[in-house]
């Protein structure tokens, strides 16, 4: 799950609408959200509360961008 959640944030390019992972990877809204808690556990990502969403993006050029 953590590869679809990252290859859709590479493919908004780096920064994304957690909404629009979900859309993306047709995985549930809270499976995206226990993915994406996992990667800021690993501090592959951080997240920004923004409204009723959370604005996802990348903290380390890790992935071949």
């Amino acid at each position: 799950y953590e590869k679809r959640v990252i290859s859709s944030i590479e493919k908004a390019g780096g920064t994304v609408n957690q909404k629009k992972i979900v859309i993306d990877t047709n995985l549930s809204k809270a499976k995206v959200s226990r993915v994406v808690q996992k990667l800021v556990e690993r501090g592959l990502v951080e997240v920004e509360r923004q409204g009723r969403t959370n604005i996802v993006r990348f903290l380390k050029k890790k992935f071949g961008s």
